[in-house]
């Protein structure tokens, strides 16, 4: 599992780090995509087609639901254990193949993650629970779910580090 963080999300991120007046902090929704796509640095939240599956709702994170910390190497922050879970209440038939985190005020796409694999969300019960998780640190930053993969970009490319 590898996130990506779109061009329109790297221009927020870098407004909101120098303070811009044009951009300003704000909570992020946590969203399952149900299309069948690879995250790509020139999508926006149009490219996603959200989940609709029986129980679904998208999942807001605000600044008090993040863990906060850093060892030294790399500053992380995390989605914090049990806030985002997405559980079908009803039989139901639909396959998600990712989330994407977009600003709840500025409908931006921040970044998003293909899982690596499918989740048919189909009996009742079935249930996904991304952690959603960020770390900056030497040059460059670590994006994606908290037990995958994760990119590490700068600006002369990107490799892949598994756990």
């Amino acid at each position: 599992m590898i996130g990506l963080v779109p061009n329109v999300g790297e221009a927020r991120f870098i407004g909101i780090i120098v303070n811009a007046s044009t951009a300003a902090a704000e909570n992020l929704s946590v969203r399952l995509f149900k299309n069948d796509i690879t995250p790509a640095s020139t999508m926006t939240l149009a490219d996603y087609a959200e989940a609709t599956f029986t129980g679904y709702t998208a999942v807001t994170l605000t600044s008090s639901d993040w863990t906060i910390g850093t060892d030294g190497f790399l500053a992380t922050a995390t989605a914090s254990t049990g806030l985002v879970e997405f559980t079908a209440t009803a039989t139901t038939d639909e396959t998600v193949y990712g989330y994407y985190m977009s600003g709840v005020s500025s409908s931006t796409l921040y970044w998003s993650e293909r899982f690596g694999a499918s989740f048919r969300m189909f009996n009742i019960g079935d249930a996904i629970a991304p952690r959603p998780a960020i770390r900056l640190g030497m040059g460059g930053y670590l994006l994606g779910e908290g037990g995958g993969n994760f990119t590490l970009e700068d600006g002369s490319g990107s490799i892949t580090l598994e756990p």
